[in-house]
């Protein structure tokens, strides 16, 4: 029966990438069978028990890919079969193989960030001022002072990985506030800034926040 030595994910650059999670639904998956016998095998790829792809000439002892593509999000668990010429099948999940499934996530989606869910200092349910901004005004006693930044961010696959917030002026330059977040319960804080420092007029808030596999949601602007 063929026996393996071989398999993991391949990127489509060429790389290996032996990752639990993908930005992609469509991945390679390298195998390398060898049979004492047949010169070829007929090996199939499935995903959650799924026969996904096959190549009915597989050569013994030459690594080789097969391809999914269109999977959907969230985990999946992947292994490659061989068939040889004399019907003996082998995979690679067998004990002999010492590998197993591989286990994965496809994340397409960047983290999702409530508008809703935004906090700035005491202030919270911004009335939008256009169709991509939420905006306040802070009197001139207001707006001496310190004043924190929560907002909740989900992601749906792999988590969020990183939240940071940017503060520029109405004409795009950023100010001296470019903060990582720090997670906060299932929120995230920015640092405490002071904003007296600041003249007045318009200024954005950005809040970008990325995932595992570097999905990015830059979308949420105060």
């Amino acid at each position: 029966a063929p026996s393996f030595n071989l398999f993991h994910l391949f990127g489509r650059n060429g790389s290996t990438v032996n990752l639990t999670n993908l930005s992609s639904a469509s991945a390679d998956f390298r195998f390398n069978f060898t049979d004492n016998l047949s010169i070829s095998s007929n090996c199939s790829l499935y995903v959650n028990s799924t026969l996904i792809s096959s190549n009915s000439s597989s050569v013994n002892s030459t690594a080789a890919n097969l391809t999914a593509t269109s999977m959907a999000e969230g985990k999946h668990i992947a292994y490659v079969s061989c068939t040889d010429g004399s019907t003996n099948q082998g995979n690679t999940t067998s004990a002999a193989a010492g590998l197993g499934a591989l286990t994965f996530t496809v994340d397409t989606i960047p983290p999702n960030v409530s508008q809703d869910s935004m906090v700035f200092g005491n202030y919270s349910g911004y009335a939008g001022h256009d169709a991509r901004y939420v905006g306040i005004n802070l009197s001139k006693g207001l707006s001496e002072g310190n004043y924190t930044l929560m907002v909740m961010v989900n992601d749906s696959s792999t988590g969020p990985q990183q939240v940071r917030f940017n503060v520029s002026n109405s004409s795009g330059q950023v100010v001296p506030f470019n903060y990582t977040a720090v997670r906060n319960g299932t929120n995230y804080s920015a640092f405490t800034f002071n904003v007296s420092r600041l003249t007045e007029g318009w200024y954005n808030i950005t809040v970008w926040t990325n995932d595992s596999v570097n999905n990015i949601n830059g979308s949420l602007r105060m």
